[in-house]
């Protein structure tokens, strides 16, 4: 969509493998419906300074960030399908006033994340974020390595208590 495009419907499009996914900015009134964005570098779906748009049934993943709105007003982000996204399934920044409403968001790092935001409604959603193992937590107050060094020094030994039963001559 051109720079303040206003009352368009994007609506039943494949956007794969793109640099940016759909991107608008500065409009009004646009619907962006039933669509499958997958594999772009960066957003999935970009508005920036956009007012009163329906964001509804997408399918949104494998992307970098799934949905960013950034200084959006009143605008309705609503049941969308939103996983597997690198780190977000829908950044808010700077936006007000919108409504983020039964989306299913599963595999994000984050589900949804908001930054400078005020009186946005984020209701019903369903969030399921990526488990991440972190490898540096403790094991009961110990070191991973240190408990698996030690195993390996307890095996080493009960190997050689067997290897030395063998050698002793019996009568």
């Amino acid at each position: 969509m051109s720079l303040g495009s206003n009352d368009n419907i994007v609506y039943d499009n494949l956007v794969y493998y793109n640099g940016g996914g759909i991107v608008i900015a500065n409009c009004e009134s646009n619907a962006i419906e039933s669509n499958i964005i997958a594999n772009s570098k960066d957003n999935g779906l970009f508005l920036e300074s956009c007012f009163n748009n329906t964001i509804r049934n997408n399918t949104i993943n494998n992307n970098d960030i799934g949905i960013s709105l950034m200084s959006g007003i009143n605008n309705t982000i609503t049941t969308n399908n939103i996983s597997d996204n690198e780190e977000y399934g829908i950044n808010l920044v700077n936006s007000h006033n919108n409504t983020i409403s039964f989306n299913v968001l599963i595999g994000n790092l984050y589900c949804i994340v908001e930054s400078g935001c005020e009186g946005n409604r984020i209701i019903n959603n369903t969030c399921e974020n990526r488990f991440i193992p972190d490898f540096n937590k403790r094991i009961s107050g110990y070191n991973s390595l240190f408990i698996i060094g030690i195993l390996l020094i307890i095996s080493f030994i009960i190997i050689q208590k067997k290897n030395t039963k063998k050698k002793t001559p019996t009568l």
